[in-house]
């Protein structure tokens, strides 16, 4: 039986994998920095912490010791490790360890003898102005210290790829959907809209990428080494418009040039006080207006993605169960 290790098994995506592989009959070697977490969030997603096919390694992405540990005798690895943050607190350490954790994973797995390594990198890595994204973009250009952590990460990736080591990319945009025990950004933004926390938006568009659809295309690049692969998802301009939709709620928005949003950004930023948005980057992000053509990891993989109501939806519904949102704010979707 195949052993599949993951690093980052904790997080929302890395999660999601590991019930994926199971569900697939494969071994699972979940590596983490504190296994208790893992189980914890495990059970959270109906995933028995305790099933025989599962083991656990403990370290972090940037030690080589426990890494090498952890990947000796595996036969496959995906990498899904990765700090994430638009906070000025984080930036060093993301731009730092993020290419440090990708160099010392994919440099023990290769030295391992895996048969197929699956770096988890992002549209972010790949960003330009207006342009539409396929799966051989060229690296994209720096917007702040996330996007530099993603450029650099992907190098390290695509550098691997070209010395012939079965590597492949998959690179999601940003990830939304249920049991997700972090928060992350993009369901923050579906709470904070829910909220009404959020009455103006960034000109401009992302996009949006179901964690079910995009760990389906993870494992399925275990089997595509060497390749790079997009996650078919939906492009964004206005989260409040899809909210609407599903909750029957108003939700009012004004959506404003990057310009005029700035400032306060800039000042959130800059004092972190929790009344004030502080994501610089993430609205630049918004404003370069990046499309994704995922089609032909669609047609070669088989997964076309959900539509974007149903994942939203999904999201929404688990966001007042798991109690971040009171009932109310789901509107219809509530009864």
């Amino acid at each position: 039986m195949t052993t599949v290790v993951v690093t980052g098994a904790s997080g929302f995506l890395g999660l999601h994998v590991v019930q994926e592989l199971l569900a697939q009959g494969r071994r699972v070697r979940a590596f983490v920095r504190t296994p208790a977490r893992l189980a914890a969030h495990l059970a959270g997603l109906g995933v028995n912490p305790r099933d025989p096919r599962l083991e656990v390694a403990t370290g972090d992405m940037t030690d080589p010791a426990s890494v090498r540990d952890a990947t000796t005798g595996c036969d496959q690895v995906v990498h899904a490790a990765a700090t994430f943050s638009y906070r000025r607190a984080d930036a060093e350490r993301m731009v730092r360890d993020n290419a440090l954790g990708t160099t010392t994973v994919l440099d023990a797995a290769i030295g391992a003898g895996c048969s197929a390594v699956v770096h988890v990198s992002s549209i972010a890595a790949l960003l330009r102005p207006g342009a539409t994204l396929v799966e051989q973009s060229p690296v994209g250009i720096v917007i702040g210290p996330y996007t530099q952590s993603k450029v650099d990460s992907e190098r390290v990736a695509r550098e691997r790829q070209d010395a012939g080591a079965p590597v492949a990319v998959v690179q999601p945009g940003a990830i939304l959907g249920p049991h997700d025990p972090y928060l992350g950004e993009t369901n923050q933004v579906l709470r904070d809209v829910l909220r009404n926390l959020l009455p103006t938006w960034p000109r401009g568009g992302m996009q949006w990428v179901d964690v079910r659809d995009t760990a389906a295309v993870v494992v399925a690049a275990l089997g595509r080494p060497g390749g790079r692969f997009l996650v078919p998802g939906h492009d964004v301009s206005l989260p409040h418009a899809v909210l609407r939709a599903v909750t029957g709620r108003r939700l009012p928005a004004v959506r404003v040039p990057l310009a005029a949003a700035m400032p306060v950004l800039r000042l959130g930023h800059r004092t972190d006080l929790p009344l004030l948005p502080h994501a610089v980057e993430g609205a630049r992000f918004i404003a370069l207006d990046t499309k994704v053509d995922a089609s032909r990891t669609a047609a070669e993989l088989g997964i076309p993605g959900r539509p974007l109501e149903e994942s939203v939806a999904d999201t929404v519904r688990w966001l007042v169960e798991a109690g971040h949102l009171p009932r109310r704010a789901a509107g219809r979707l509530a009864w």
